[in-house]
């Protein structure tokens, strides 16, 4: 009895030979992904094959498509077991309270600057690395090689050279760093580690080796910036849109808490000098979360702690009020890409900048 093939997963009607390349071309479907998300919410679906391309989009959380090899579960146990623990975050908690205005910095390198920096705010080096970053997560998925692998020496758009150039800034920036700790370790000049870099460098296997490579740790450095970078932020400027539009949320209120406009931390410890843990998980998505089941995203702890302490200091160091003209912030997503349209965020992005922490943009403030 012959076999039948398991039906492919639903998708848009393919061309003969050619499956759907031509809707991947087509300018009317730019972005891309907002033409595949369109597209799986008219056929109802969770996941869709769009023939002939490199693409299987998933939306539901009960269902993971990740690239299962060998390398992939070793990083992926080096990063659980050495930086997303919760004894590690603990570990670090004296570093986000110290540098709350130079977060990301401090906790993967353990300094303040990339430069000389400055009193005012954020030196060119940071503008500059800041920048990179969100050049490259500006341009995910939005490549027609993203798509189709065998056009990516092309390079149609232009993206490639621009991605390119962006990385080699960041490398600039992290290699040296990462090249003279290792050293440093090598040498004995280091004797307790002071961030996650040192927790990279350190993580060892049971032969008592180290697991990963210089080459390794260089790129999951890049990596955890991406996500430390990314996801607090978006996060960040949802809530900040949404405080705006109801103004009264932002007046802390002086019969609740003493001294209201200060950044206290502390003011959330017990009195045994424990602290309450923040966990931005729950199961049904209610709120902005670190999505759930299977695609649930196991650095949730430490991305809570960089959302609820960015979002603290963006309130409590400003004054908020909405652009001139601008009756109301229009909450619906940008279309290449998932933040609010620029001209909403008006409000947020040079704060962010001063925060030296965040993407630079313009805003309002008094």
């Amino acid at each position: 009895m012959k076999k039948q093939k398991p039906a492919l997963s639903p998708g848009p009607t393919p061309w003969p030979v050619i499956g759907n390349i031509p809707e991947i071309f087509s300018r009317k479907n730019k972005p891309t992904f907002r033409w595949i998300h369109g597209l799986m919410k008219e056929l109802n679906t969770d996941i869709a094959c769009i023939a002939n391309t490199h693409v299987i989009s998933v939306t539901s959380p009960e269902i993971a498509v990740v690239p299962f090899g060998d390398q992939w579960k070793k990083m992926r146990r080096v990063v659980a077991s050495e930086i997303v623990t919760l004894a590690g975050l603990r570990w670090l908690l004296a570093k986000r309270s110290e540098e709350a205005d130079n977060l990301v910095r401090k906790t993967m390198f353990n300094r303040r600057n990339f430069g000389e920096g400055r009193t005012d705010g954020p030196g060119r080096e940071e503008v500059e690395h800041v920048e990179s970053l969100f050049t490259v997560l500006n341009h995910l998925y939005s490549a027609l090689s993203d798509y189709i692998p065998w056009l990516r020496p092309l390079d149609l758009e232009g993206h490639e050279k621009i991605v390119s150039e962006a990385m080699r800034i960041i490398s600039g920036y992290h290699d040296p760093i990462v090249d003279e700790r290792v050293k440093e370790w090598k040498d004995g000049k280091r004797k307790e580690p002071e961030d996650l870099l040192a927790a990279l460098i350190l993580a060892k296997n049971v032969q008592g080796k180290p697991v990963l490579s210089i080459e390794e740790i260089k790129a999951q450095c890049t990596e955890i910036l991406f996500a430390t970078v990314d996801n607090p932020v978006n996060a960040a400027e949802w809530a900040m849109a949404e405080m705006l539009n109801r103004p009264g949320i932002l007046r802390w209120n002086p019969k609740v808490w003493d001294e209201p406009l200060v950044f206290q931390p502390e003011r959330h410890f017990k009195h045994d000098g424990s602290y309450e843990e923040i966990d931005l998980t729950e199961s049904e998505l209610k709120f902005i979360s670190f999505s759930t089941w299977r695609r649930a995203c196991m650095g949730v702890a430490l991305g809570s702690a960089m959302t609820v302490m960015l979002l603290a200091r963006l309130i409590q160091g400003f004054s908020w009020r909405l652009p001139p003209n601008v009756a109301e912030i229009d909450l619906s997503e940008s279309k290449n890409d998932l933040f609010l349209p620029n001209l909403c965020m008006q409000c947020l992005h040079l704060a962010c900048l001063q925060m030296n922490c965040i993407r630079p943009i313009n805003y309002h403030y008094h």
